[in-house]
């Protein structure tokens, strides 16, 4: 499984990246011009189901079926201000999952540890 964020592409020069890519499956939140943007791209042994989309992330539930272990499986890329980031959090709150389920969250949340971390 693999997933692209801020690809800066759309459109039919997606779709030829990932037939040559050899990707079996994909699922992907369109750019807004430069900005934004997320595929997930999967092959046959992987089976991913979306559940939830924004334009800040891809939720869905995912299983490997080569060792049939199901998780909750969450691409993020996150608004670069605040104000968006605050949403993408309470969307992501008001996912409802079982609790004993795996959750891996990941990607790109635009935000720094400490002002030391800009350049």
């Amino acid at each position: 499984m693999f997933a692209i964020v801020e690809p800066r592409i759309s459109g039919a020069a997606v779709d030829a990246f990932i037939r040559r890519a050899g990707y079996d499956f994909s699922y992907r939140v369109e750019a807004n011009g430069l900005s934004g943007g997320i595929w997930v791209l999967w092959r046959d042994k992987m089976h991913f189901d979306v559940l939830a989309v924004s334009n800040q992330f891809v939720h869905g539930w995912c299983r490997d079926l080569d060792s049939n272990v199901s998780f909750f499986l969450t691409f993020v890329y996150a608004s670069p201000n605040q104000r968006g980031r605050r949403l993408l959090w309470d969307q992501l709150r008001a996912l409802e999952m079982d609790g004993d389920v795996p959750w891996v969250l990941g990607g790109d949340f635009n935000t720094i540890y400490s002002a030391d971390d800009r350049q």
